[in-house]
């Protein structure tokens, strides 16, 4: 089993430095609640919500090192109104990637990759499993076996339209982008080629009716397919008019009246170690349209600069959108966010975490209602690594960092809101205070809290 980088890197820090502070979160944020056992490691924290309000949080474990590793993936479940996570359960079947993906009122379906760990391997295989909100899965079903599958992507909408994406890796020109369709109450279709050239990346949304937006990097450049409701097929491959499109790490999204968004970061990065500029951009389709418009430049960094991922979210339910993304002042890392105006055109960028803290997004997200939060990682010359967010009301812009975690190692937030109440709720990983050298005394935990004492509309 493998785990992020960061996740490693946490735990060097936490060895060479002293005990964490004790300070706690403060309001509107209700007290972090541990959803997991201790563990030595935590990571890919990851939260969704059903229809009907339950919550469903899932992440990876791991105990011991070497050849004594051993890990899993456990979840927990909060029902509708309650005030906290029930038990944590081991999560089966393993090798989740993303988030689980809910529709109707309380079912969910977990995109899976083979061998776990592996996403380029020989003998990859992609499944699906499909279960409810509370953690309960049945047995996985094959979608593809196919050699060196590269990170696949799974989207849906709210009725249970699904679209499973990928590229198979083969080190040529000749990667091939695939996808595999899924009509709510059926099962996933035979394999469509997209596209066939050299790919670098992949991403995939299903609109309110049943769109479907596959996206992918073509060595520089993004280029995209449509498939209309009630099209039998994919449309031509539209090439998006950018600055260079290097390694994108692309998001997409299509809205109840049909526009389509295609946001993302990308930094050119050669073998021989060689780094171009970072570009962060958001290109829109309008409702109606056929082509893409030119792809607007969100922020340029320089090359000394490393690429963080960016984030797009549909606001409301409507046409609207915002991305946040991880730009730079000149001192530090800032978290920052555009949102588009009537003709979906993208403002200027607002930076929405404090100066002097440097500041790593990972999370962004959106209510049905309109709210916005971003959250992101805050550390400083006085603070450990702490979860941070800013929460915007509707039709407000976003207010003053709020402090979601401790002042501990906590790290990786990611966010969903409750379609009932509009209200936030943010999952995350921490290294708790007092934990450091031995191993042995080490304790990992994947924590929740959710912004309370606020009006949610």
């Amino acid at each position: 089993m493998t785990f992020p980088r960061r996740v490693f890197l946490l735990l060097a820090v936490c060895c060479l430095a002293g005990l964490p502070s004790t300070v706690r979160a403060a309001p509107p944020w209700s007290a972090p609640q541990d959803l997991s056992a201790p563990h030595l490691f935590a990571s890919d924290p990851a939260i969704a919500f059903a229809g009907d309000g339950t919550a469903l949080a899932a992440w990876r474990w791991q105990d011991g090192i070497r050849e004594q590793a051993h890990g899993g993936e456990a979840a927990a479940a909060r029902a509708p109104g309650a005030a906290a996570f029930g038990a944590e359960r081991r999560l089966s079947p393993a090798g989740r990637v993303g988030r689980p993906l809910m529709y109707g009122r309380s079912r969910t379906v977990l995109g899976l990759v083979r061998p776990v760990g592996s996403n380029r391997d020989p003998r990859s295989q992609l499944r699906v499993a499909f279960g409810r909100a509370d953690g309960s899965f049945g047995g996985s079903r094959l979608i593809v076996a196919r050699p060196r599958i590269a990170p696949p992507r799974l989207a849906g909408n709210a009725r249970g339209d699904l679209a499973f994406a990928w590229f198979e890796d083969r080190g040529t020109s000749n990667d091939r982008v695939h996808v595999s369709l899924r009509r709510a109450g059926g099962s996933f279709g035979s394999p469509i080629l997209i596209a066939q050239e050299r790919v670098r990346s992949v991403s995939v949304a299903v609109g309110t009716r049943g769109d479907v937006l596959v996206a992918w990097d073509a060595r520089g450049v993004v280029r995209t397919r449509v498939k209309a409701v009630g099209r039998a097929s994919f449309g031509p491959v539209e090439t998006i008019r950018s600055e260079d499109a290097f390694f994108a790490d692309l998001r997409t999204a299509l809205t109840a009246n049909g526009r389509a968004y295609v946001a993302w970061g990308a930094q050119l990065r050669t073998e021989g170690g060689d780094t171009g500029p970072v570009f962060f951009h958001a290109a829109v389709r309008p409702a109606g349209g056929s082509r893409f418009r030119a792809a607007q430049l969100l922020d340029r960094l320089g090359a000394e600069r490393a690429a963080n991922p960016l984030e797009l979210a549909i606001v409301g339910g409507g046409s609207a959108a915002v991305v946040a993304w991880t730009g730079y002042d000149g001192s530090t890392n800032r978290v920052r966010v555009a949102e588009t105006d009537a003709a979906g055109r993208f403002g200027g960028p607002l930076d929405v975490s404090p100066p002097g803290t440097d500041a790593v997004l990972s999370d962004l997200a959106a209510g049905a209602g309109g709210q916005r939060l971003a959250v992101w990682t805050a550390t400083s010359a006085t603070q450990r690594r702490q979860v941070q967010a800013a929460f915007a009301a509707p039709g407000a812009t976003f207010g003053p960092p709020e402090l979601v975690s401790a002042n501990e190692e906590a790290d990786t937030g990611g966010a969903a809101f409750d379609p009932r109440t509009a209200v936030p709720t943010v999952l995350w990983v921490n290294r708790a205070a007092g934990s450091t050298q031995p191993l042995t005394d080490i304790r990992t935990f994947a924590q929740a809290a959710a912004r309370t004492g606020f009006s949610a509309r």
